[in-house]
């Protein structure tokens, strides 16, 4: 059974869009599922191949949202992820905030309370007013 490019969780009334790619939606689903108990309106958009990339449906679901957060498990040239750097090109035009974390590199879990912490870290951002779009490392150990 094909089931598309994309996969949609909960997208429909979020303020906040978790975009990612990988076996690591299932984490993401939980987060959100835990966030909207606590009152944060969170959806996930699973990408489920970069080629093809599902530019209309990442429209779809991303634009009037308070901000989309993408989640990358790679860096590419330029210092940002794959799909942050994708799928901020495809909004850059419009006025959502899209914010980037790299994070899993090297094999390192990334679990619910994780995706959560990523949530609130925006969601806080966005009250004091900071809408800026950015990329952050998200649990890599110093370089000492």
């Amino acid at each position: 059974k094909y089931g598309g490019l994309v996969e949609e969780y909960r997208c429909n009334d979020a303020d906040i869009i978790l975009i990612l790619m990988g076996a690591w939606s299932g984490d993401a689903k939980e987060c959100a599922d835990k966030l909207r108990e606590e009152g944060l309106r969170v959806g996930v958009l699973r990408i489920r191949f970069i080629r093809p990339l599902p530019i209309e449906e990442i429209k779809r679901v991303s634009l009037g949202r308070k901000a989309v957060i993408v989640v990358d498990r790679d860096i590419s040239f330029g210092g940002t992820g794959i799909l942050f750097t994708e799928v901020s090109s495809i909004l850059q035009q419009n006025s959502v905030t899209v914010r980037g974390f790299i994070a899993g590199l090297g094999g390192r879990d990334v679990t619910a309370k994780d995706f959560a912490q990523m949530v609130k870290q925006v969601y806080t951002d966005l009250e004091v007013g900071e809408r800026r779009s950015r990329v952050e490392w998200y649990g890599v150990k110093e370089v000492i």
